[in-house]
């Protein structure tokens, strides 16, 4: 079609699977003052230099679709010397060599103007270029997007790159699903945007690898879930963009695998050079924002988080794989900085490489918790977990056969508390300086996990794994490290503790009464110690292999403070420490807030007091600015030990977030208080 003279009106036409060859061809030529189209499709078009080639001034084109046209140029509309306006238009499927929809060929007179547009799966390498004026429009496509010339109006006048979420652009229908950001509900100025509204809505959540369904890919959906929502992945190995360098998008929502991380998995296939990672969370996520079940592998970073960084934000993973990340300089598999606390919760980090921390380094004031986790086989120069600056928690975990240094390394005032945690065969040693005071306290020990098939990448332990709770080396029954037995037992814990009930201290009026149950075992053949203010002394054993009891009535506990209990087990002509505790005495007569098991915990916590005498007394929970959260006790309690349960609810029964809390006990004018770390 050719238009020339003065305002040429074209209304509701079709243009459909035309053809135009040879130098500066085009389906459309317009060389008049004021076309304008209405309503007009262009679809399936090839042309050699572009679909549509407005010239004059003043032209206009209006609820007009450009759909799976073909160029060898300029794409769907090469702009040259003249004045276009685009409004509720939709590009969508459209190719060319240089840009795949619009083109500012850069003449003098060039101005461009597009207004509530969408730009979609469009195979160039812009969707845009040259000089352009937009507002509310919607670019989503697989060449660049928002490129060079038109990258500094994302984010301004209501221009976003979401997806539109056509119901079914396979077979060319446009129009969109209740969730577009296209439609006037889902965007600012409340407008719509683009040629189609709504036509179907989006009741699965569930986005698959090969990117059929309305849900194309992981980002799509996390950009589109309303917060508080649940986005699934079916089985499979996700690749490509917008299924790895994924943006957290700061709202609250669950991303959870159907099948497991074994089944599903984000491969980010980095090659040596090339910036690819898992998730990148910077915007302030908390815990409600989740991941969960799913493997992430081959990340890379020349600087920092293979895998995953966490900016200032604090997500939970849980029972998800890091595997074969290289983190450059920071965190083989994840780098935490700027205050960022994260929880990693039955996660396994193996194969994962980085100079600072192979696995895990916490940087600038963050605090990241290892919660059930097993660190295996990564390769660090510093440490397979590295706190740098910063604080680290780790919780029932395994760090073993790091291939180039220590478990765990404290760099520039960095701290590490470690819990039930087991440490060994790392290859610059296991409870090295500063944290080898923590060897044998708290439940920590130094044993062979005894994986499954350790070369095989298999990190299931024995069924006579030290770390499941029934062979324990410090008597207390938790399992260390993300997984369960997975195999027979393959000779690992030749000395079994076999504790069924692990070691007790509770403090009753001047007392402390010490239980433990080991069957097959007898009194005579375990010896307990006790430590208070370097004074120790040996308490006595009465029982049998139904359970065992230590009354220690030693007059040094009448004036209170710590103490510690060690419990040996005769071994030949020697003693070996199986287990150990630690209990706040009270004064005789005095109030005692004497602690909580478990802390950290999730959502369940006993909380006990001791009380020298009766006496009226409130136990309540506060948050860090003084605010009343769940009053837990408010009555006449009778003299002795008190235990009270906390749920993590407030006074009005909603669950309360993940963090740290203040428990405070007072009676009469003597106030108490003890944190309590929950961790969701």
């Amino acid at each position: 079609m050719w238009l020339n003279g003065f305002v040429n009106i074209v209304s509701r036409c079709s243009f459909l699977a035309n053809t135009s060859q040879g130098d500066n061809a085009s389906v459309v030529e317009v060389f008049t003052y004021g076309a304008s189209f209405y309503d007009c499709e262009f679809r399936e078009n090839v042309a050699d230099w572009c679909i549509v080639n407005p010239g004059g001034s003043q032209n206009r084109f209006e609820g007009c679709l450009f759909a799976d046209n073909r160029t060898s140029e300029y794409g769907a509309v090469y702009v040259w010397f003249t004045s276009v306006w685009f409004e509720n238009c939709t590009f969508v499927g459209n190719t060319g060599d240089a840009t795949a929809d619009i083109l500012a060929g850069g003449g003098p007179d060039d101005d461009i103007t597009i207004r509530r547009c969408v730009f979609a799966y469009g195979d160039a390498r812009d969707a845009i270029s040259g000089a352009v004026t937009m507002s509310e429009t919607v670019v989503y496509t697989a060449g660049q997007g928002w490129h060079w010339s038109v990258a500094d109006q994302l984010g301004q006048d209501g221009n976003v790159d979401l997806p539109p979420v056509f119901c079914d652009r396979e077979n060319g229908n446009y129009l969109v699903a209740d969730v577009s950001p296209c439609l006037p509900a889902n965007n600012s100025f409340g407008n719509l945007i683009g040629v189609f509204g709504q036509g179907c809505q989006l009741d699965d959540w569930t986005v698959h690898p090969d990117g059929h369904g309305l849900l194309e890919d992981i980002q799509s959906a996390i950009d589109l879930v309303p917060s508080g929502g649940e986005i699934l992945l079916a089985s499979g190995t996700f690749a490509g963009p917008r299924n790895r360098d994924l943006d957290g998008a700061s709202k609250a929502y669950t991303l959870r695998s159907l099948s497991g991380p074994d089944a599903t998995e984000i491969d980010c296939a980095a090659e040596p050079g090339q910036e690819r990672r898992g998730f990148f969370f910077h915007a302030g996520e908390d815990s409600t924002t989740e991941i969960v079940g799913i493997t992430i592998r081959g990340g890379r970073s020349a600087e920092s988080g293979g895998a995953v960084v966490c900016d200032g934000a604090s997500p939970a993973f849980r029972d998800c794989r890091f595997l074969d990340n290289d983190g450059g300089s920071y965190g083989g598999a994840v780098d935490c900085v700027a205050g960022a606390a994260p929880l990693f919760d039955r996660c396994v980090f193996a194969g994962n490489r980085a100079v600072i921390g192979g696995a895990v380094v916490a940087r600038e004031g963050s605090n990241p918790e290892l919660c059930r986790c097993t660190v295996v086989a990564n390769d660090g120069q510093v440490a397979s977990v590295v706190a740098w600056d910063a604080d680290l928690t780790l919780d029932r975990t395994i760090v073993a056969d790091d291939l180039g240094a220590a478990a765990v390394g404290l760099v520039a005032g960095g701290q590490a508390v470690l819990a039930d945690c087991d440490l060994h065969g790392n290859a610059g040693g296991d409870w090295t300086a500063p944290i080898a005071d923590q060897f044998g306290q708290n439940g920590n020990f130094s044993e062979d996990p005894c994986f499954c098939d350790l070369a095989g990448g298999i990190y299931s332990v024995c069924a006579d794994s030290w770390c499941l709770p029934v062979h324990n080396p410090a008597g207390r029954l938790v399992t260390v490290g993300a997984l369960e037995a997975g195999c027979e037992a393959c000779g690992c814990a030749t000395t079994t503790s076999v504790f069924t009930d692990p070691l007790r201290a509770l403090p009753n009026l001047g007392r402390v009464l010490v239980t433990w149950s080991a069957p097959g075992h007898l009194a005579w053949q375990f010896r307990l110690e006790a430590r208070l203010a370097g004074e120790a002394w040996t308490v006595p054993i009465v029982g049998d292999a139904a359970g065992f009891t230590a009354a220690d009535a030693n007059p040094r506990l009448a004036t209170g403070g710590r103490v510690t209990y060690d419990l040996f087990i005769r071994e030949d002509d020697s003693w070996r420490l199986v287990a150990e505790t630690r209990i706040d005495v009270p004064v005789a007569d005095g109030v005692a807030l004497v602690g909580a098991a478990p802390n950290p915990f999730n959502p369940h916590t006993e909380i006990v007091v001791s009380l020298g005498v009766a006496r009226h007394a409130e136990l309540a929970v506060f948050d860090l600015r003084g605010r009343r959260v769940a009053t837990l006790r408010r009555e006449r309690l009778d003299a002795g030990i008190h235990r009270v349960a906390w749920n993590g609810r407030d006074d009005t029964g909603r669950a309360v977030s993940t963090g740290t809390y203040v428990c405070r006990l007072l009676v009469d004018d003597v106030s108490r208080s003890l944190k309590l770390t929950l961790a969701r």
